[in-house]
């Protein structure tokens, strides 16, 4: 004879199959937290956060600890957010979450060597990781470290070749280095790969043609980024910028 299905799930699991395990108390008043944040009550909310991770720092710490400090970075509570690091970090020793945060409160306060260092330890744990990349990038571009910048955008190019910042950041590098010609021997190799496929890659070059005087090949790929991406206006008006230029 037929069993119920309903009769099956509750002997195989004891109860019914709808029925889901109860969140610990941490993130009940994690979720509150959230909810207050939403609501502008940022002081309520800061409370909310620390009273979750008091009572429980290891249940979905990371995902905890994120909204945490970005409500102390909009404070510009940079030291504070470096105490909490600080204590946790030992107990969470292999936390991204906690090394990223330490980085971004390091270059607020200017302590850019520190800051590079948190970065790249994130970074060699995740290489794919685009925001590590950007934070990265960002700091290296502050403190003119243009041969790191090239190694590490060559890398990401080769996990991405249609993201037009990479390129455009190896060409900087490239450019910074004093290495014009290798430069623009790059923009023409990466117009001939993706100038039909890629809107980013067209607009990086016309850019680059563009600040070289090279009006016409400025205009061609410029053109291209237009024609790709029709609704970005910084394409339609940088192409409007070439035709007058010609």
């Amino acid at each position: 004879s037929h069993i119920p299905t309903s009769i099956m799930w509750k002997a195989l699991w004891g109860g019914n199959n709808t029925d889901k395990p109860k969140e610990p108390p941490c993130w009940t008043h994690f979720l509150s937290a959230v909810r207050k944040l939403q609501m502008g009550q940022t002081q309520e909310a800061y409370q909310g956060f620390l009273y979750s991770l008091e009572l429980d720092d290891e249940y979905k710490f990371e995902q905890r600890i994120s909204p945490l400090m970005k409500l102390l970075e909009s404070q510009q509570k940079f030291d504070e957010m470096l105490s909490i690091v600080a204590k946790f970090q030992t107990k969470h020793v292999n936390a991204l979450a906690l090394l990223v945060w330490k980085g971004v409160a390091l270059r607020h306060l200017d302590r850019l060597e520190e800051c590079q260092a948190c970065f790249a330890t994130a970074l060699e744990a995740q290489p794919k990781n685009e925001m590590f990349v950007a934070l990265y990038n960002a700091v290296l571009m502050t403190r003119e470290q243009w041969s790191t910048l090239l190694a590490v955008n060559q890398r990401m190019i080769e996990y991405y070749p249609m993201n037009g910042t990479y390129h455009n950041n190896y060409i900087a590098s490239l450019e910074n280095l004093n290495e014009t010609a290798k430069a623009r021997e790059y923009v023409q190799a990466i117009w001939d790969k993706y100038g039909a496929l890629s809107a980013s890659v067209d607009f990086i070059c016309g850019d680059f043609y563009y600040k070289h005087d090279a009006y016409d090949k400025a205009e061609q790929c410029l053109q291209k980024a237009a024609e790709l991406d029709v609704k970005n206006e910084k394409y339609q008006q940088f192409y409007i910028r070439a035709l007058l230029q010609n």
